[in-house]
């Protein structure tokens, strides 16, 4: 084995290290998010629950609380009234001798009884107050802790989105590794095959195609490995170009460069270049002008 075959072999052993710690990185971190993020929503949700159900008993007591002072302000009124009545009359009545005197002290003791007992009423409608201010203290408590629960949820989702972004930058760097590592490959075979001389096919025959370019496989010739692309002049695609090929399902896979044959107005024809060995396509896989999107 020569000394750049030697090179290359231990090259081609760095990239793949490489790309095994980036995907076991991305699965890692997708993971470790998705976790957290599933358990942040399940305790939002057993929070808002709590709160629901503490909120409508809390208004429970209060309207209970509020149909009781009803009957209570009734009899205060009632009983303020027949004071009032009570002193009206001992006031008309206060000239008529002693008989009428004694009906009119008599009233006025009952006015004082009544206004004492309204008095307690009235204490008591005070406590009731307070204790309903109480209740309406908790349930903001509560509203406002379930707004601090609900802000740690959107805080966890961005969190987690940023994570899922941060993954795909990875899988596509994954792929670019993918990528160049399969171009090493098809190099080191060139050069072991030619012995250090001619390289075969010069890079300058492949002709890149437009930036935009992207489609899919619609067909493949297992006989011939030609195949036929869902896009086609009307893309902007020409016989020559050449454009990359890979697979994202079930698991990312760089599969080569394909060049175009022959291209029509919204399909084409193409075949994988010279020097690929060991690459399969398949229906559905895509082909771009290059892995990663144009910015």
């Amino acid at each position: 084995m020569t000394t750049l075959g030697k090179i290359l072999v231990v090259v081609n052993l760095v990239f793949s290290l490489v790309t095994g710690a980036l995907i076991v990185m991305v699965y890692a971190t997708r993971t470790n998010w998705h976790a957290e993020y599933v358990k942040r929503v399940d305790e939002q949700k057993a929070l808002q629950a709590n709160y629901k159900t503490l909120a409508d008993r809390i208004e429970k007591e209060r309207n209970e609380h509020n149909a009781s002072l009803v009957p209570l302000q009734a009899q205060v009124a009632k009983l303020t009234k027949e004071r009032d009545d009570a002193l009206a009359e001992a006031q008309v009545k206060g000239t008529e001798g002693g008989t009428a005197m004694k009906n009119a002290n008599a009233s006025r003791g009952s006015a004082v009884a009544a206004a004492e007992e309204a008095r307690l009423l009235r204490e008591e409608v005070v406590k009731l107050q307070k204790d309903v201010a109480k209740r309406d203290d908790k349930v903001f408590a509560y509203e406002t802790e379930a707004k601090t629960l609900r802000d740690r949820a959107v805080s966890a989702e961005i969190a987690y989105k940023s994570e899922q972004e941060r993954a795909r930058e990875l899988l596509n760097q994954v792929m670019e590794l993918t990528k160049s590592n399969q171009e090493m490959k098809v190099a080191s075979r060139g050069a072991a095959l030619s012995g250090g001389g001619s390289s075969g096919v010069a890079s300058t025959s492949l002709k890149p195609p437009p930036d935009d370019v992207r489609c899919s496989v619609m067909e493949v010739d297992p006989k011939t490995g030609y195949v036929t692309l869902s896009a086609g002049s009307d893309a902007g695609l020409a016989k020559g170009h050449v454009l990359e090929v890979y697979r994202t399902r079930p698991e990312a896979k760089y599969l080569g460069k394909l060049q175009v044959v022959d291209a029509r107005p919204h399909e084409a024809v193409a075949r994988p270049v010279a020097g690929q060995r060991g690459v399969t396509i398949q229906k559905g896989d895509t082909v771009a002008s290059s892995i990663l999107p144009p910015r």
